[in-house]
């Protein structure tokens, strides 16, 4: 099993290196990077938030969420209104340019993806997605259970 782990850590490597080659040939689209591609993510997928609820969900900073809806707010991405139950919060949601944008990202994506496995057995493909989904939702469940110390080792 010494040799899959170290296989998988080494496949895991190269494929974060390939994924930020491949981001960052399809960041541009007015600009908006990953983060802000996250953000709009979890406010067309899960409906409108507060910037801390956003946070949260995400595992963002704060402050790098607050940056993100600003920026995406002055693209017209996404709107702030007062949070009904809170006069002093705010809510933000995703407008129907907002929506487009992550359609079109989402596209984006899904077209580089299907040309990628265009020549794989389908079987393959559902057998990869199933199997990345649990090793994500595991890594998941190890994360939020380690604490601050057990993190950095």
């Amino acid at each position: 099993m010494t040799d899959d782990i170290k296989r998988i850590g080494e496949g895991l490597g190269r494929l974060t290196r390939l994924a930020s080659r491949a981001r960052a040939r399809s960041v541009g689209y007015h600009g908006v990077d990953l983060n802000g591609v996250i953000v709009m993510a979890t406010l067309v997928r899960h409906g409108p938030h507060r910037a801390v609820a956003i946070a949260e969900h995400t595992g963002m900073d704060p402050a790098v969420v607050t940056r993100h809806i600003k920026a995406l707010g002055e693209l017209g991405f996404i709107q702030r209104d007062l949070d009904p139950s809170d006069g002093r919060a705010v809510i933000v949601s995703a407008t129907p340019s907002g929506h487009e944008f992550f359609q079109y990202h989402v596209s984006i994506k899904e077209a580089f993806f299907s040309e990628i496995f265009r020549s794989w057995n389908p079987s393959d493909v559902a057998l990869l997605g199933e199997l990345l989904q649990r090793f994500s939702d595991d890594m998941e469940k190890s994360l939020n259970n380690r604490t601050p110390n057990q993190q950095e080792r």
